[in-house]
């Protein structure tokens, strides 16, 4: 992609008129080597503290223009800058400044084989709702993390493709990765969305056997499901038997699950 296009995001120049972004600017020529841009120097005002601090404009505008000026040094360092703006990215569903990143960052570095920016790409793209674009990437990655797995089977479920999520979910375990807590959400609300009781009781026993069940978001994603499938004796029972019960989410569940079932029991 030109550089042309990478800069279409159209903003002035990206270190005026803005303070936060200028500090960028000075950081950077007081390194020692020309070589290395240091994330964690506890001096100054670091890139990682900036683009925490920035807006998704601002960040973009200082990704570009570091990646521009520097792109030597820069392609040593890229892992937390680029990571910053894709999150911000999903988080405010921009996926034409997210698909800019994404090109600058393989005109860059060429990804290096990162599993971890290929995480945050999967991540970007399906909470933009781009299954296609997350699905390619994850795809093309020659090694996954659990975390690769579980930001693909969130693109699954956010874009409506629950079938696919459980496929994938069985996938996962026939390659041998084993799942972390923030899988079971992920499948348990395919499950529900698809009315699979037979699946999620599968679920819920492998959540018991990994010790995962008790983590009350688990609960709290167990407890949707039976109500999604129409069982209001499982979700109850889970309620009950919950030790935590402050979690606006786990009551937020239950009374759903009676409301839809149109029961009048008091918990």
């Amino acid at each position: 992609m030109a550089t042309s296009t990478l800069l279409s995001y159209n903003f002035h120049h990206p270190f005026r008129q803005n303070p936060r972004v200028n500090h960028v600017a000075t950081v950077i020529p007081n390194f020692s080597s020309p070589r290395t841009i240091s994330l964690t120097t506890p001096s100054s005002l670091t890139l990682s503290h900036t683009f925490k601090q920035s807006t998704l404009k601002e960040a973009f505008q200082s990704l570009t223009s570091l990646s521009l000026t520097y792109p030597f040094s820069f392609q040593f360092s890229h892992h937390d800058a680029f990571s910053m703006v894709l999150d911000l990215c999903g988080s405010e569903k921009a996926v034409l400044q997210g698909q800019q990143v994404h090109a600058l960052l393989v005109k860059t570095c060429g990804l290096c084989g990162s599993v971890f920016l290929g995480t945050k790409l999967v991540h970007m793209y399906g909470k933009c709702g781009f299954f296609s674009d997350a699905q390619k990437v994850f795809d093309r990655m020659p090694d996954r993390t659990v975390f690769t797995w579980n930001a693909m089977l969130g693109a699954c479920v956010s874009s409506g493709k629950h079938v696919k999520a459980l496929e994938l979910f069985r996938e996962m375990r026939v390659v041998g990765v084993e799942p972390d807590a923030f899988t079971f959400p992920c499948v348990l609300k395919a499950c529900g969305a698809l009315a699979d009781r037979d699946f999620g009781d599968e679920i819920h026993g492998f959540a018991l056997k990994c010790g995962f069940a008790a983590f009350v978001f688990v609960c709290n994603a167990l407890i949707a499901m039976y109500a999604k499938c129409h069982d209001l004796h499982s979700a109850r029972t889970l309620f009950l038997h919950m030790e935590e019960k402050d979690d606006p989410v786990s009551w937020n569940s239950v009374i759903s699950a009676h409301v839809s079932e149109g029961s009048t029991s008091s918990l």
